[in-house]
C-alpha cells in the first residue's frame, strides 16, 4: 500500500513537470522574439554543455528524472531525497531572484517555473513521506510533513497567482481593443510589440482624454501623433490619419517611410505635389501578401518611390519580379534608383523573372539593370539553379556567357559547388575536369559533398582555388 502511494506522488509529479513544459517562461522575450515555452527550455537543457548558461537547467532537469526513476521503483531513497532536493533549490533561488528584481514591474513572467518547482516538491514530498513510513522512530511525523507540505504546495500555487496579477497590471488593458499594441497601465500609455508578452515602450506627454489610437502603427492626441513610440515630426495632430491601406496622411501630407541605411527610420511627408485624398499604398509586400510595400504609394496621377515622383503608370504598375517593375508601357529596374530599363515588348503577364537575375521581355533578355540582348530569336530561356541561366544554347553565370563553345546545354546537368556536367565533360566552373567519366558522374547525396563515377568516388574540397582539381579522391573498395 504504502509503494503504491508513492507511485502516485511520482505520476503526480510528472503530470506537473509535463504540464509546466507547456506554460510560457518568459525566456526571449528581451531579446525581442517569442516567448519560449518550457519543453524549450527543456530542450535548451539537455544541449546546455555547449552552453554554459543553461547548465544549471541541465543538471536540474536530470537529477529529476533520475529522482523521480529511483522513487518509482522505491530504491535508494537518500540517493532520490537529495537529487530532488538539489532540482527544488535551483528553481526556487530562481523564483526568489526573478519575484525580487522585477519589483513592480512583471514584463516576462516564468509561469512555468513555478510548476516545475512544484512537481520537484511533490516529488520531495512523496520521497520524505515515504522514509518517515521507513523509520518506526519518526512514522508519527508523516501528519506535520503533509501539513508542512501541503503548505509549501500553497505558497508556490500562490505566488504564481501573485505574479500572474502582477503581469496583468503591469500589462494594462487596450486602449483600442482592436489595436492590442498600444496599451494603458498604472505607468501611463505605452506601446508594445508583443500584447500577450510587452516590453513596453513610454509615451511622453500625453494627453490620454484626448489620445486615439489609429491602426497598429499610430496613434495621436491633440497635440502629437506616433508612429509606434516614435514621435513625428511635420505632423498636424488635428487633421492626422490612416488611410485604408493604411498609409499615414494629414490634410496637407502623405508620410513615406524614410529609412538612411545608418539605423535613421522616421515617416516624412512627400514634398513632391501628391493628391492626398487618393494617395494609397498599392503594391502587396511579395514575401506577405498581407503587408503593403511602403516604398510606393500613388495618388490618381502619379507613383511615387521612396517619396519622390516616377514616370510609371500608376493604374497598369506592379512587381513583375526581383527588383523589376513594370507598367503597360515600360519595364522598370529598382535598386541603386527607380529607373526604365526597357520599353514593354509583350504582355504585362507574359514577362518571365528569374532569381538569377534574368527577365525575359518578348525577344529581349534583360540581366538587373542592363538589356543583355535588345531583340533575337529565343527558343530556350530557363534557370537551372538560383545564379545560371539558359538562353538558347549558351550558358550565363550572371551577365557572362561560360563554358562557350564547351558544354553541350541540351545535356547540361548542373550539381552543387558549382560543379557541371553534360555527356562528355565535367566542370567546375571554368575548369575541365580531366579522367572524370561524365556519363557516370553523379551526386551521393544531398550537399553531402561527396560524387561519384563509375571508376571512383570524390570528396569536395572546399578549400579548394578555383582552377583547380576540388576533389580528394578516394578509390572505391
Amino acid at each position: 500500500m504504502h509503494k503504491s502511494v508513492t507511485q502516485i506522488f511520482c505520476i503526480a509529479s510528472a503530470i506537473l513537470y509535463t504540464i509546466s513544459c507547456f506554460m510560457p517562461t518568459g525566456i526571449g522575450v528581451e531579446t525581442g522574439s517569442e516567448n519560449l515555452p518550457g519543453y524549450s527550455c527543456v530542450l535548451i537543457g539537455w544541449l546546455s554543455f555547449i552552453m554554459p548558461l543553461y547548465i544549471p537547467c541541465w543538471l536540474s532537469n536530470f537529477m529529476y528524472y533520475y529522482a523521480l526513476a529511483l522513487t518509482f521503483r522505491e530504491k535508494k531513497l537518500d540517493r532520490a531525497f537529495k537529487f530532488a532536493g538539489i532540482a527544488f533549490v535551483i528553481t526556487a533561488a530562481y523564483i526568489v531572484v526573478n519575484f525580487f528584481t522585477e519589483k513592480e514591474e512583471c514584463r516576462y513572467p516564468n509561469y512555468a517555473c513555478y510548476i516545475w518547482s512544484l512537481s520537484y516538491f511533490v516529488l520531495l514530498w512523496g520521497i520524505m513521506r515515504q522514509k518517515l513510513l521507513n523509520s518506526e522512530f519518526f512514522r508519527s511525523w508523516t501528519t506535520a510533513l503533509h501539513v508542512f507540505c501541503g503548505i509549501v504546495s500553497v505558497v508556490l500555487i500562490g505566488g504564481l497567482i501573485h505574479v500572474n496579477a502582477k503581469f496583468d497590471s503591469f500589462a494594462g488593458t487596450p486602449i483600442n481593443p482592436y489595436f492590442e499594441q498600444y496599451r494603458k497601465n498604472e505607468k501611463g500609455v505605452y506601446f508594445t510589440w508583443s500584447a500577450k508578452h510587452p516590453y513596453p515602450d513610454y509615451l511622453k506627454d500625453v494627453n490620454e482624454d484626448a489620445f486615439v489610437v489609429l491602426s497598429k502603427d499610430f496613434a495621436k492626441d491633440d497635440k502629437h501623433a506616433w508612429n509606434h513610440y516614435k514621435l513625428m515630426k511635420h505632423v498636424d495632430p488635428a487633421t492626422f490619419y490612416v488611410g485604408e491601406t493604411g498609409i499615414p496622411k494629414d490634410a496637407k501630407h502623405v508620410y513615406w517611410w524614410y529609412r538612411d541605411g545608418q539605423g535613421l527610420a522616421e515617416y516624412r511627408p512627400i514634398e513632391d505635389e501628391i493628391d492626398v485624398a487618393s494617395a494609397e499604398y498599392f503594391i502587396k509586400e511579395e514575401s506577405d501578401i498581407t503587408e503593403y510595400n511602403l516604398d510606393w504609394i500613388r495618388d490618381s496621377k502619379h507613383t511615387y518611390y521612396c517619396g519622390r515622383m516616377t514616370k510609371a503608370d500608376p493604374h497598369t504598375l506592379k512587381e513583375v519580379g526581383w527588383g523589376w517593375y513594370a507598367d503597360h508601357r515600360n519595364v522598370y529596374w529598382q535598386y541603386g534608383g527607380f529607373k526604365k530599363i526597357d520599353s514593354l515588348r509583350t504582355k504585362l503577364e507574359n514577362l518571365i523573372p528569374f532569381s538569377s537575375g534574368h527577365l525575359r521581355n518578348g525577344n529581349s533578355i534583360i540581366y538587373r539593370d542592363s538589356i543583355l540582348f535588345a531583340d533575337i530569336k529565343i527558343t530556350r530561356f530557363e534557370s537551372p539553379n538560383f545564379h545560371l541561366c539558359i538562353i538558347n544554347d549558351m550558358l550565363f553565370d550572371g551577365p557572362e556567357q561560360i563554358l562557350k563553345g564547351r558544354i553541350n546545354v541540351d545535356k547540361l546537368r548542373v550539381l552543387d559547388y558549382g560543379i557541371f556536367a553534360d555527356d562528355k565533360h565535367v566542370y567546375c566552373g571554368k575548369y575541365l575536369l580531366k579522367g572524370v567519366d561524365a556519363a557516370t558522374f553523379e551526386e551521393v547525396g544531398k550537399y553531402g559533398m561527396k560524387f561519384r563515377d563509375k571508376n571512383r568516388e570524390y570528396i569536395y574540397n572546399p578549400r579548394a582555388n578555383k582552377g583547380e582539381w576540388p576533389f580528394v579522391a578516394e578509390k572505391k573498395e
